[in-house]
């Protein structure tokens, strides 16, 4: 019998992508701890859902890389080291580094994107609005990931984004200097402005060297913890 409707049932249109967004989200805000079990029954129960629908859920989750599926023992939220963590930063250096050299075939429309996200980060600083500021940020790193004509990366780089922000929140990793954000943001769009789409391998550079600034504060931060 189907369980009762509640707030937390997931309506039918869609039912594995609404499974995968909420069970992703309570992953990423911390609600679902590493290695935590997702328990079947109790998901049926509460989502109002039958088995086909949940499993076909988790494995899409773990090629995301938030869940662990154990032969004969279940479902478990993937527990996070820190050396997966660098390991996914520098991963995500090469392939955005990549999408922003390809971007530059498509300059104009790419400093465009750039522009408009900047804007926005500049706005939401001005009026210290840092959830804004975070989402322009984003949007930035979209510029090269929407312009760089190549699917399977930027799906990739998406993937990996998703990823790096579960791990920030698992290790506090909250030290955001945002007027230096806003700084670096803009000497990547002077570059981009400056360079020409030979001159590709420069914007592909400096993009590397921001996503990889990421590994050096989180190691920084961590050995502090440590101390």
């Amino acid at each position: 019998r189907m369980a009762e409707v509640s707030s937390d049932t997931i309506k039918p249109v869609l039912i594995i992508d609404q499974l995968i967004e909420k069970l992703r989200e309570e992953i990423s805000n911390g609600t679902l701890k590493g290695g935590a079990p997702l328990r079947e029954v109790e998901l049926q129960n509460r989502f109002g859902i039958s088995r086909t629908p949940l499993r076909e859920a988790f494995r899409e989750l773990e090629r995301l890389g938030f869940v662990e599926i154990r032969p004969r023992q279940g479902t478990y939220v993937k527990e996070i080291s820190l050396k997966e963590t660098v390991d996914i930063y520098e991963v995500r250096s090469v392939l955005e580094g990549l999408a922003a050299r390809l971007s530059m075939q498509r300059k104009d429309d790419f400093l465009t994107s750039l522009e408009s996200a900047l804007a926005g980060m500049d706005h939401a600083f001005n009026k210290e609005d840092w959830k804004a500021f975070l989402i322009a940020h984003d949007h930035f790193h979209d510029a090269w990931l929407d312009n760089c004509e190549n699917k399977l990366l930027r799906d990739e780089a998406l993937r990996l984004r998703a990823l790096t922000s579960w791990h920030r929140r698992y290790f506090d990793f909250s030290d955001i200097d945002f007027k230096s954000s806003l700084q670096v943001h803009r000497k990547i769009l002077e570059v981009v402005k400056i360079s020409s789409p030979e001159e590709a391998g420069k914007v592909e550079n400096i993009v590397k060297e921001n996503i990889l600034s990421a590994v050096t504060r989180i190691l920084r931060a961590t050995r502090n913890e440590k101390e």
